[in-house]
């Protein structure tokens, strides 16, 4: 591993992220210090001179704080301002200098010489870059401690910094979050309006570190209590280990979120980053510090950072571990105090992290949803997931990703069925008869939604009319998920139903709706009346709508018209209080 790998990592630990770019003195490299400079020459954050960009030459601190600067939106009010400073050399870049100088970003290496012409070290511009993240505290041997895997880190004395790697770098920054939770600093600085977010969405993908494969799957794996009670997250990695993988596909995992992990390959309490090759589990990060899996921009981190050394013409995420549905969300993070992601926070992090796919499951329960299905809906073409509870050792992998690795072009509805029979085999096997796993078109959720919204305004009509029993009794009639946990979810087809029969007229178009939005409905013969989506209504567990589950739901895409009837039914249920659910369903 050579210092400029060391560099990336440093900042990406330090942001609670690892941006990993492939830092090589080879052509490949070279080649792509060139595209990092384009990229950011289009957003008008980087230039040359008559001799082009000079991305051999070292920058000097004047270049380096100018690329300051312009990374925290300020270069033209320098510009503009021209601040005075004690410096006799500040030359071509005097009014950055003042600027930054009274804005207490910089000093100089002495009191009245700033070093315009002196070359910039690593160190300085790793500070710089934190700077412009707001991140004020660094310690540098910190950084290089935690970086340790088997050996320490040492940065080697005298190594050379370009204008290239600075590129490379001030790209890569722009996808990191910024220190107070507002988003990545290139979305930070397109709503300052210095660039398009479009703009910056064409160029950084103009700007890849590697060439394509067809695609690549992204497993996100909190091991919970899983892992520690059951070693299932090991018998899953041992599933994909398993698997005929081509060079038509890339597997990559992050995993973390448990106390102890059931293999060799991973250390107990950590997170860490792995690919797969040759039957083998590869690291492909050091143990990361300070950061959490059920934390957004953990999530964020990882899936830029995966998109970034692993592009393909597709991608693939998968959840594993818990879900919740709309009550709780995604995760039970063992290290984070049981945390969830909820769906506004899913949402969220899947927003950082702006990559388009093709389709994201969840190996877990209780996430073939409306909600979970519309806030998706701008990330993906395709949610693959279980209305029911989920056997504990879920998804078997070997099948489908050798399949995937076979025939890179299958359509997701060939491979989802592949998944289903697989799942819902090992569920019988397990004794586990209440399975579901449905494929939702994603591109369906709008009519979805707004089926829903002349279903919401009719029945909040119906609730002030006095008609509380009646939609309470088609709730309790309907096809119920949780298996007793009172999760307050429903078939959504199948209280569309229901309710058609006490008179809602707008039930039966969004049944229909959603009946067209599942492109693919498997389950055990005992789950009749599934239908491939589920409905969140506040019920047994209504106390917790007002609160984080409506900010969650207001967080995933939803505007407040689309809450008139569950904040409506919340009240009743608080009113004249849930009845004692009746199981099985």
């Amino acid at each position: 591993m050579n210092w400029k790998q060391y560099i990336s990592m440093i900042i990406s630990i330090m942001l609670s992220l690892v941006i990993f770019i492939s830092l090589s003195g080879n052509t490949c490299f070279a080649s792509y210090e060139e595209e990092a400079a384009d990229a950011l020459n289009s957003l008008g954050l980087f230039s040359g001179s008559e001799a082009g960009y000079e991305l051999e030459r070292t920058p000097t601190r004047a270049e380096a704080l100018v690329m300051l600067l312009r990374l925290t939106g300020q270069a033209d009010a320098a510009l503009a301002e021209r601040c005075a400073h004690p410096f006799q050399d500040g030359g071509w870049a005097d009014a950055y200098i003042g600027y930054a100088y009274q804005k207490g970003l910089t000093t100089g290496v002495s009191p009245n010489v700033f070093g315009t012409n002196t070359d910039t070290t690593a160190r300085q511009y790793a500070a710089f870059l934190l700077r412009a993240l707001g991140y004020q505290d660094f310690d540098y041997e910190k950084a290089l401690r935690l970086l340790q895997v088997n050996a320490p880190v040492i940065l080697p004395e005298g190594a050379r910094f370009t204008r290239g790697d600075m590129a490379s770098l001030s790209l890569a920054a722009l996808a990191a979050p910024m220190a107070d939770g507002s988003g990545t600093l290139a979305a930070h600085l397109a709503g300052e309006g210095l660039f398009t977010w479009t703009g910056y969405q064409a160029a950084r993908d103009g700007a890849s570190a590697a060439s394509p494969v067809q695609t690549t799957v992204l497993l996100y794996m909190i091991g919970g209590d899983l892992e520690p009670e059951w070693g299932e997250a090991t018998s899953d990695i041992q599933e994909i280990m398993q698997a005929d993988l081509t060079e038509n596909i890339h597997v990559v995992l992050q995993a973390g979120g448990t106390k102890k992990w059931e293999n060799d390959w991973m250390t107990d309490g950590g997170i860490q980053r792995f690919t797969f090759e040759d039957g083998t589990i590869v690291p492909a990060s050091p143990v990361l510090e300070g950061v959490q899996m059920s934390e957004p921009e953990t999530l964020a981190n990882f899936l830029r950072w995966g998109v970034t050394q692993y592009p393909a013409q597709q991608y693939i995420l998968i959840f594993w571990n818990h879900g919740g549905g709309t009550l709780y969300g995604y995760g039970c993070d063992d290290l984070n105090g049981k945390k969830w992601l909820m769906l506004g926070e899913l949402n969220q992090a899947l927003s950082w992290a702006d990559v388009p796919f093709k389709m994201v499951g969840f190996d877990t329960c209780l996430m073939a949803t409306m909600s979970t299905a519309y806030m998706l809906s701008d990330h993906a073409d395709y949610l693959l997931a279980s209305e029911e509870l989920e056997p504990a050792k879920g998804w078997r992998y070997t099948k489908w990703v050798s399949q995937l690795s076979r025939e890179p072009d299958i359509e997701m509805r060939q491979l989802s069925e592949l998944i289903a029979r697989d799942y819902l085999d090992g569920a019988l096997e397990e004794d586990w008869p209440c399975a579901t796993i449905s494929l939702i078109d994603l591109r369906q959720m709008e009519a979805v939604v707004d089926a829903w919204r002349e279903v919401s305004a009719e029945l909040t009509q119906r609730l002030q009319e006095g008609r509380y029993a009646d939609i309470e009794q088609a709730l309790l009639d309907s096809k119920m998920y949780g298996l007793g946990t009172a999760y307050d979810q429903v078939d959504l087809v199948d209280f569309m139903t229901r309710l058609e029969r006490v008179g809602i007229g707008s039930a039966k178009a969004l049944g229909q709706a959603a009946a067209n939005a599942v492109a693919y409905c498997g389950s055990t013969p005992e789950m009749d009346r599934s239908d491939g989506l589920a409905i969140y209504v506040p019920y047994t567990k209504y106390a917790q709508y007002p609160g984080k589950v409506r900010k969650s739901l207001l967080g995933s895409g939803y505007g407040e018209e689309d809450l008139l009837f569950w904040d409506a039914f919340y009240e009743a249920v608080k009113e004249n209080r849930p009845k004692k659910l009746v199981w099985p369903k």
